[in-house]
């Protein structure tokens, strides 16, 4: 059986090709974000008359005293002369008094703690402050979010997002955190940023901010990004906790089991000044960051069991259940995507469903317009033993062209210069990965036999309808494998994946592949690769193409941890006999 193994440079199936194990930490990358990039959504400029109390229509207060689980001394009290706003910004000010408070309990110092809650809360974006910290011994600033549904799953499966927080004896040093089940306290994910030349946060306004994407949060410093956090950051087995709406919360704390108590070096009154808070979303795409409610599927009805799977071919290399295999409990567990699956009752759909969706990526194949693509790389690799982490954004030219001559559903694609000359990506960035355009290859109808099939069921994709398909290639059969290469090792690697499917065009919508088996002689651990398709029109050719606008791939290689988002915009025709330029725009 012939079989092509394609070499680093064109990987098929969007696998790793390279990982640079040469640098053990990441040092700090500068990134100021680019204004034109976001759009705010909401904000506080804290422009109210000196003197008055925060706006109400944006701020709520937790008034409390009872340690708020860190054994703190505060009593958070909405009094005026605890929070209020002077000279264009907000002031939270700790005071050392004695105070009883509602629960009859009298304290030594009293504060204040703002938050967004019943007035705003997002899912994603850049939140980002301007603020002055307070100075001493024993304080505790902080400017954080937690999950808005704290009141119906409590804390910490909410989740919550540190953008900054800082203990008074290290003035030079703010803290980033997340925290969810399985990972808080002292056990949560945290990066600490220092500032140069041991100046101190309490001297002058700096700018606090995070980038939250799904599956990724960055944290920034005035601009200088100095952590990111992906759900491979966490420990084990945890749930990444970070995919609905947060809710803003303000305070200065004083006491608690992290900073200490306050000593005879304390000054009081401690003023944290906040200049502004600000929330922005994407402003290339802001409809698609938009909260909305939750779609619910309709409720499934009672069904038989699915069909037997299809038997698994000899010489699978000891794969025993893949996506085909398993139960709809099973795939639901696996595939977190798949909760609200409608399983299907038989098989008698498949046929139909592989013939049409053939037709439609025979036809991608077949009519394929060479082209390029502006392409946004953010790459990550972590180290599960502490090693550091390493992060890059990128931006290349992607170029996918039709190879003249070659089998059905091959495609040369490769990343250029501006005159379409092929380029290598840094592969000290990390791992690269490509191959994308091509990855529907599985359903092609000259390459169907190379794989198993099912058809899971129905289930809503963004509020539309799909036909949801599994497949698993047969190690015995397969003709479009993948050599993966790493640290002077070699091997083989065979795919398994789901596509959902438009039942009315029969279009892949969304193409999710994963190793069927880890690739032991390299250490290939886990490979996840999801890819969103969107439709590209060509205005000169009149024609159209369903192409990637956003892949997300995940593993794990060797110790090596990865994350990749790619991102596709402005594609445009591509001109093999023209050396000038990538492309004319249309």
């Amino acid at each position: 059986m012939l079989r092509t193994r394609y070499r680093l440079e064109f990987i098929l199936a969007g696998l790793l090709v390279v990982i640079s194990a040469a640098r053990a930490s990441l040092s700090s990358a500068q990134s100021q974000p680019h204004p034109s990039q976001w759009k705010l959504v909401w904000s506080d400029e804290f422009d109210g008359p000196s003197g008055s109390a925060p706006d109400p229509t944006k701020w709520s207060y937790d008034v409390g005293g009872n340690g708020w689980g860190n054994h703190e001394l505060e009593y958070y009290t909405n009094r005026a002369k605890n929070a209020y706003v002077q000279d264009g910004n907000l002031v939270i000010q700790a005071l050392k008094e004695t105070y009883t408070g509602s629960d009859g309990v009298t304290r030594n110092y009293t504060s204040a703690r703002l938050l967004t809650a019943g007035h705003f809360s997002q899912a994603y974006g850049r939140f980002e402050a301007r603020i002055k910290l307070p100075y001493g011994q024993g304080l505790w600033p902080a400017f954080w979010m937690v999950g808005d549904n704290i009141g119906q799953v409590g804390w910490p499966q909410c989740g919550e997002i540190d953008i900054m927080e800082n203990v008074g004896k290290e003035p030079s040093i703010v803290h980033g955190s997340i925290h969810g089940p399985g990972y808080t306290g002292g056990t949560g994910v945290s990066a600490a940023y220092t500032l140069p030349n041991r100046a101190r946060f309490s001297d002058d306004f700096h700018v606090f901010a995070v980038e939250w994407e799904p599956d990724v949060v960055r944290f920034y410093v005035d601009g200088n990004l100095y952590a990111t956090d992906i759900p491979f950051s966490l420990p084990a087995g945890a749930k990444w906790a970070f995919d609905h709406p947060f809710m803003i919360i303000l305070n200065v704390a004083v006491g608690g089991d992290w900073p200490g108590a306050p000593d005879s070096s304390t000054v009081f009154p401690q003023p944290m000044l906040v200049d502004y808070v600000r929330v922005y979303k994407p402003a290339s795409n802001l409809a698609d960051w938009t909260p909305a409610a939750p779609f619910r599927a309709p409720e499934a009805q009672p069904h038989e069991p699915l069909a037997p799977p299809q038997p698994a071919d000899e010489g699978s290399r000891g794969v025993s259940r893949t996506y085909v295999d398993l139960t709809p409990a099973e795939l639901a567990k696996a595939v977190p995507e798949l909760k609200h699956l409608q399983p299907a009752e038989n098989q008698d759909l498949l046929p139909q469903i592989l013939e049409r969706v053939g037709a439609t990526v025979a036809g991608f194949f077949d009519n394929f317009l060479n082209t390029a693509s502006i392409e946004k790389i953010s790459s990550m690799v972590d180290s599960p033993r502490g090693a550091g982490l390493w992060h890059s954004n990128n931006k290349y030219n992607y170029v996918a062209l039709a190879r003249p001559g070659a089998a059905k559903g091959r495609l040369d694609e490769y990343r250029a210069d501006d005159k379409g000359h092929p380029t290598k990506p840094d592969s000290e960035s990390g791992v690269v990965t490509m191959g994308f355009v091509a990855m529907a290859i599985h359903f092609h109808p000259d390459y169907q036999p190379d794989s198993r099939f099912r058809y899971l069921g129905r289930e809503p994709l963004e509020k539309q309808d799909t036909y949801v398909v599994a497949f698993a290639q047969r190690p015995s059969a397969a003709r479009e494998v993948a050599a993966v290469q790493f640290d002077g090792r070699s091997g083989v690697v065979f795919m398994q994946g789901m596509a959902w499917i438009d039942p009315e065009t029969f279009r892949i919508l969304r193409l999710r592949t994963d190793l069927e088996q880890p690739e032991s002689n390299v250490g290939l651990l886990k490979e996840t690769t999801e890819v969103s398709y969107s439709e590209v029109s060509f205005k000169q050719s009149g024609k159209s193409l369903w192409l990637p606008h956003e892949v997300t791939v995940n593993g794990q290689l060797d110790k090596y941890r990865f994350h990749n988002q790619h991102r596709y915009s402005d594609y445009r025709l591509f001109d093999v006999q023209v050396d000038e330029r990538i492309g004319s725009r249309e």
